[in-house]
């Protein structure tokens, strides 16, 4: 019983007009009825000409067309101004978000921007190595992309920046794995940390078959996770290009 009681609250909840809409009702009900009563366009005649010391004669249905004519003009002007009011209340929320998502994405591209990216990625994968400095936009951007301060509102933005976030540990640990320093190098530099030196013939490798193809293997690698890192890049802002119309 509650549930069907409940069914039809609901039902009269989304027909029920709202206030400017029940005195549409109400004057185009009395302007139709005007057309055929002529008791009841008396008693109006009477009403208007009081209020607006108006002096109306006839038996005219001319009347009830014009308060029919009347209503259905302010219903639509009021319609318009809920429907400007409720767009300026969106527009103004749009324009918050926007602006936090700008900002944000202003504070990540000062962490890291897309020339620094480049730079690292074509780095690593030239030299196959990497060093403290060359990757601390990386580790900031790692540092500051997963607080809530540096989120977007967009999740879309949100999205894609977490992949790339993601991407960027994934060559990170690849990276802390397989690349060491050389055997008496000090530890500084671009390029300290190298990829398997052993198995690298220009450096400490011997040049046999098998260093050979454990070394192209980790190169494979390598330049899987630097593809994967540009290509979430990419996506992340290009993503954040076409929503915040930088």
């Amino acid at each position: 019983m509650k549930a069907r009681v409940a069914f039809w609250v609901g039902i009269w909840q989304q027909i029920r007009p709202k206030f400017y809409n029940k005195i549409t009702w109400v004057v185009v009900v009395t302007g139709l009825t005007l057309m055929t009563t002529s008791l009841l366009e008396l008693i109006v005649i009477a009403l208007i000409s009081k209020a607006f010391k108006l002096s109306i004669t006839g038996n005219d249905p001319l009347i009830g067309v014009l308060l029919v004519a009347i209503a259905l003009v302010y219903n639509a002007y009021m319609c318009r101004l809920m429907q400007l009011a409720e767009g300026n209340g969106r527009s103004l929320n749009d324009e918050e978000r926007l602006h936090h998502d700008r900002d944000v994405f202003r504070k990540l591209d000062a962490l890291c921007n897309e020339e620094q990216v480049r730079h690292i990625l074509s780095s690593i994968g030239t030299h196959h190595a990497y060093g403290w400095d060359l990757i601390r936009p990386f580790d900031e951007l790692r540092d500051h992309g997963t607080l809530t301060e540096y989120g977007f509102l967009s999740s879309g933005i949100q999205e894609t920046l977490q992949q790339f976030l993601v991407r960027i540990n994934e060559l990170s640990e690849f990276l802390s794995r397989h690349c060491f320093p050389l055997r008496g190098a000090p530890v500084e530099g671009d390029f300290s940390l190298r990829m398997h030196p052993e198995w690298n013939i220009d450096l400490e490798g011997t040049g046999t078959d098998d260093e050979y193809a454990s070394y192209e293997k980790m190169r494979t690698l390598i330049n899987s996770h630097i593809s994967d890192v540009s290509t979430a890049y990419r996506e992340f802002r290009t993503n954040a290009k076409q929503q915040l119309h930088l």
